[in-house]
């Protein structure tokens, strides 16, 4: 769990398990606010979070897009909110950081698999969320305290779309292969991958793109001010490779 308070000036304090998106924040020196992030498989717990979270602090929590709110997270964001009260929620898509698994797993194996949905995912470029959560000031969080959002990229990106810029890019033929979440999580298994860590990506990819989802939303654009980026689908390990 990283619970650092980030350099250079920001006042901005970052309480989760992925330090991509720490990175990111850390480009940003504006943002006076508490960000708890309850999304990875190195997330912090519930206990964890309490203990480090100050109570009074104005707060972004971070927490997935999903169609059933009635479960495990929904609990901890329910807690959060009594705890932390100042505080909103964003859910959001999955972050592009994400990104070059896939393209490893594919170019390892000539098949981009995973749990996520054919429809695909409208995938948050890393930066934009950071820049977003910059721009917020205590003043906004107070006047929007409890308040969730929904919160996307600007585009959703079909897995088949993401399989042919692999094959282009690569110049390989590329399967693409969505599977049932547990059948899934029984293949990362297979390779190695401890069994909450594969649980928790497989259930992870299938709910945050789930077709009852709205493909899209605004919301990033207002918190922005201006459209989003696209995220980044090529990583920068294979943009050379044509």
């Amino acid at each position: 769990m990283n619970t650092n308070r980030l350099p250079s000036g920001t006042a901005c304090h970052y309480i989760g398990g992925r330090e991509g998106l720490a990175e990111a924040l850390r480009r940003f020196t504006s943002a006076p606010l508490q960000i708890i992030d309850l999304v990875g498989s190195f997330a912090p717990t519930l206990p964890q979070v309490t203990a480090a979270a100050s109570a009074s602090r104005e707060s972004v929590i971070i927490s997935t897009r999903r169609n059933n709110l009635n479960d495990e997270l929904g609990h901890a964001e329910s807690s959060l909110l009594a705890a932390v009260p100042n505080s909103i929620i964003l859910r959001c898509a999955p972050l592009d950081l994400s990104i070059p698994l896939l393209w490893a797993w594919a170019q390892a194996t000539g098949i981009l698999m995973s749990a996520f949905h054919t429809q695909g995912v409208a995938w948050i470029r890393t930066v934009d969320l950071a820049e977003a959560i910059s721009r917020m000031t205590a003043a906004d969080i107070g006047t929007r305290r409890g308040e969730v959002y929904d919160v996307t990229g600007p585009d959703c990106v079909s897995m088949a779309q993401l399989r042919d810029l692999m094959a282009d890019q690569l110049g390989e033929d590329i399967q693409l292969s969505c599977l049932p979440p547990d059948v899934f999580a029984e293949k990362l298994l297979a390779n190695g991958m401890p069994d909450d860590v594969a649980r928790w990506v497989a259930e992870y990819q299938n709910t945050s793109s789930s077709p009852e989802l709205p493909p899209t939303t605004s919301v990033l654009s207002a918190l922005l001010g201006r459209t989003p980026s696209t995220a980044q689908l090529i990583p920068h390990d294979y943009q050379d490779r044509k």
